[in-house]
């Protein structure tokens, strides 16, 4: 029996679900297009070259511009 598109596309989505659905349940990210890998790959680069600074709660709130609570 020959393969047709529909089965070959079904089979994609299963397996895709499968992998969102084991990412899930194992608390793992999972990068889907290449517009968020290029977003997560400049933010960890942007992350990298700053210095970090430990503040506690409510030293960040009074660094944010605006607070929308």
């Amino acid at each position: 029996m020959p393969t047709t598109i529909e089965d070959k596309c079904k089979t994609i989505m299963e397996d895709e679900y499968k992998i969102r659905r084991m990412a899930v349940d194992y608390n793992i990210p999972v990068i889907i297009n290449l517009q968020l890998a290029k977003a997560v790959i400049d933010a960890i680069k942007n992350m990298r070259e700053k210095k970090i600074e430990i503040k506690s709660l409510n030293e960040y709130h009074q660094t944010l511009k605006e607070v929308y609570w």
